[in-house]
């Protein structure tokens, strides 16, 4: 086997990602904290595939919360019960993350440290324990028969500073930064980095984040769904950075050039209006 390891794969872009990943027969290794939504999702995928009149791919589950201190063993020994190495990953999706709308100084230590934890320091380490080992394997070889990659999930929130969800937009900074600096490294290697930085879209995490809009104004933004197949579309063509919808393409283009200090008053103004 040889197949994709999807992270935040419970709920989301994770699961659309997983949903159109198995629709191709693509082999599966979801991770989420929330092992009941990963066993939902596993059936779905085994009715869709009923329904399709095609055999399911194989899907694997490891419930796991990221932000352990000790989340790469138990990931490894999780890989082991499924009888899996960790060479059989040709690619690695880092979905999970987490934001909190609100002033910094209003915002609880636990959630400070949640948000870097998961955005931050569990993604790094998680690649830091794979990327070596896609590095070492021979393109062509029966543990990854073709391209091997890395997709990191950012955020469109990664070109700007963004006031009142401060810490969310400096980790998602760090997450694009640190996925095209591996890109070039690990390019000579055979292994291609890719960095996606969705808009908002249809999830949990508006609810999650503590961001307000009726059901109107969430119902307008684009699916998960369409979201997942734009950026499965950009890592097949191999980009440096994705993002996904013209208005997020156009921001990402006019964000970084804006005078530094109309960037932080109009991100002021947008997330004040979405609190």
């Amino acid at each position: 086997m040889t197949g994709t390891l999807i992270t935040g794969a419970s709920a989301g872009l994770g699961r659309a990602l997983a949903l159109h990943l198995a629709e191709a027969g693509e082999a599966l290794i979801l991770v989420a904290r929330r092992g009941e939504a990963l066993a939902a999702l596993a059936g779905e995928i085994r009715d869709r595939s009923e329904a399709a009149g095609v055999n399911a791919p194989e899907v694997h589950l490891i419930p796991l919360d990221l932000t352990r201190s000790d989340a790469i063993p138990l990931l490894e020994a999780g890989l082991e019960r499924h009888q899996i190495s960790p060479d059989q990953i040709h690619t690695l999706i880092c979905n999970a993350g987490v934001g909190h709308l609100g002033p910094f100084t209003r915002q609880s230590p636990e959630s400070v440290e949640a948000a870097m934890a998961l955005n931050v320091v569990s993604l790094t380490r998680l690649v830091h324990w794979l990327a070596p080992v896609m590095a070492d394997i021979p393109v062509g070889s029966a543990a990854s028969p073709g391209r091997r990659s890395i997709c990191l999930i950012a955020s469109v929130a990664a070109f700007t500073p963004g006031p009142l969800m401060a810490v969310y937009y400096a980790t998602k900074s760090y997450v694009l930064s640190l996925g095209e600096s591996l890109r070039e490294e690990l390019r000579p290697q055979g292994v291609t980095v890719t960095v996606a930085c969705p808009g908002p879209f249809q999830s949990e995490f508006h609810r999650a984040a503590g961001i307000a809009g009726g059901g109107g104004s969430v119902a307008a933004l684009p699916t998960a769904a369409a979201t997942a197949a734009r950026i499965l579309k950009g890592m097949h063509r191999g980009s440096a950075v994705i993002t996904p919808g013209v208005t997020v393409a156009l921001w990402a283009l006019v964000g970084p050039r804006l005078p530094r200090w109309l960037a932080r008053k109009l991100m002021h103004w947008i997330q004040k209006y979405r609190s």
